[in-house]
């Protein structure tokens, strides 16, 4: 949704600075089934505020608001601006006014979800016309930009080559089983060895012969 920039009919009037001031004044519009979309109020002098609000539409409205005191504020020149909400909205709607050499009377804006809404007062019709001519012309050159940018085709990239698959390795050769062992022969018994000879007897030594007697001299 692109910007949207409407005059709009602001009713303003008194009310009293107490406790229930406010609620005095819009419960007189609630029994005539006004539907508001912008209400300001504030103290203006002591004792005493001052109420802003709209829309007023219809026969029956309008009694409704004179009956709560208000009287519609043609010499405001409000402006009431509906657009997307986005970073900057309102600083880019100021600086194009200033821009203009426009000066602001009033000013008040709210964001909901993704939708803006801004109410901008003036000091006089004039001044409200040529800011909204100003702001219809940057909002259509702002959509008429995008409407370009979306229409210049884009080139699309490339497409990446697919990578060559890798060839896959050659299955490894299965080890060869290896041979089982001989089994050990096994060692030929220990023969046993031949039984030890008896020793033979040794054989008794002849007994020794006694010395013959010595003769006497």
């Amino acid at each position: 949704m692109a910007m949207e920039v409407t005059r709009v009919n602001v009713w303003a009037g008194p009310i009293a600075d107490q406790p229930g001031g406010l609620a005095a004044a819009l419960s007189v519009l609630v029994e005539a089934g006004v539907d508001l979309e912008f209400i300001i109020a504030r103290r203006d002098t002591a004792g005493r505020g001052v109420v802003f609000v709209a829309p007023i539409t219809g026969p029956k409205q309008i009694r409704a608001a004179k009956k709560a005191g208000l009287t519609r504020a043609d010499s405001l020149g409000s402006l009431r601006v509906s657009a997307p909400n986005r970073l900057g909205l309102c600083g880019e709607i100021t600086r194009q006014l200033a821009t203009a050499g426009i000066n602001l009377r009033g000013y008040s804006a709210a964001a909901i979800g993704r939708q803006a809404v801004v109410y901008l007062a003036f000091d006089n019709p004039a001044d409200s016309a040529k800011a909204a001519l100003l702001l219809r012309a940057a909002a259509n050159k702002r959509t008429l930009a995008k409407e370009r940018t979306m229409k210049t085709p884009v080139k699309k990239a490339a497409p990446k080559k697919k990578a060559t698959p890798k060839k896959k390795a050659a299955p490894k050769k299965k080890a060869a089983p290896k041979k089982k062992a001989a089994p050990k022969k096994k060692a030929a018994p220990k023969k046993k060895a031949a039984p030890k000879k008896k020793a033979a007897p040794k054989k008794k030594a002849a007994p020794k012969k006694k010395a013959a007697p010595k003769k006497k001299a």
